[in-house]
């Protein structure tokens, strides 16, 4: 009997240990979350700088583990909420996993909408097949090439019948800014005796009111054997309104001596 009481007595005592090891476990584990500063809660910054100007003036404090400035993690950068600002989320983690949070609003002083670029004019024969996108690239200056963003919103081409047709272009890059455009796209028919006028440029911006000069793009005008034919022979058509945003064309025209006239198009987009 008297075994039986001291059993007794062990369990009691191992159980009150038990809860009392428990509560205070409890009661001194770490359950507050880290802190993040910043000396400001805005940054400017350029698309060109590395991102590590993002954590400028940004610190951390725990009330255990100290300064954990080191240990602050970039967690996302948001979409536009207007053209070139958005937000930037920062996190960091104590040693125990508490989870400390901050925004800030970035502003990038030199974004700039993507912009296309022409490899070839837009400019196909009655006897090829017809891609929009052939020779078409996109260019964002946060994010680089863009091109596989491209869709076809709109056109109206008829392959087989010659004439000046349109398309429309679209993209909206990670930021969630949305590019529309139409451009002009001509089809002709084909010459293997036509003159040959190479561009440095197939596509130029300007703005409104400002003008363009399309000889200057010229790289060289060949005949069909490849000569060198003179590019001040050039006869120049301009197709665009510079008065006003848009887009339109400048057809630039070279005709040897045997009557035989080869063509090629400027694109020209202009801005506000």
């Amino acid at each position: 009997m008297r075994y039986l009481r001291l059993a007794v007595v062990l369990l009691f005592l191992i159980s009150v240990g038990g809860v009392a090891y428990t509560v205070h476990t409890i009661s001194t584990r770490d359950v507050t979350s880290p802190v993040i500063t910043a000396e400001y809660d805005e940054i400017h910054m350029s698309v060109n700088d590395n991102q590590e100007i993002l954590f400028d003036g940004i610190s951390a404090i725990d009330d255990r583990d100290g300064d954990i400035t080191d240990q602050i993690i970039l967690e996302r950068i948001s979409r536009f909420s207007e053209i070139g600002v958005c937000q930037v989320n920062f996190v960091v983690f104590d040693k125990e996993n508490n989870l400390g949070r901050y925004q800030r609003t970035l502003y990038y002083d030199d974004y700039t909408a993507p912009r296309l670029h022409f490899d070839k004019p837009m400019l196909y024969y009655t006897a090829e097949n017809i891609s929009a996108f052939d020779g078409i690239c996109l260019f964002d200056c946060i994010d680089g090439d863009i091109s596989h963003k491209l869709k076809l919103e709109a056109s109206n081409v008829v392959a087989s019948v010659p004439g000046i047709y349109e398309v429309e272009l679209a993209a909206v890059t990670n930021y969630g800014d949305e590019i529309r455009v139409r451009v002009p796209l001509n089809v002709i028919d084909y010459s293997a005796d036509a003159p040959v006028i190479t561009l440095d440029k197939y596509l130029v911006y300007t703005k409104k009111g400002q003008s363009v000069d399309p000889l200057t793009y010229v790289s060289s005008v060949t005949d069909s054997k490849g000569n060198e034919m003179n590019i001040a022979d050039i006869k120049v058509s301009n197709q665009v309104d510079f008065s006003k945003e848009g887009s339109g064309q400048i057809l630039l025209e070279f005709t040897n001596s045997d009557g035989i006239t080869g063509v090629t198009y400027l694109t020209v987009i202009v801005e506000a």
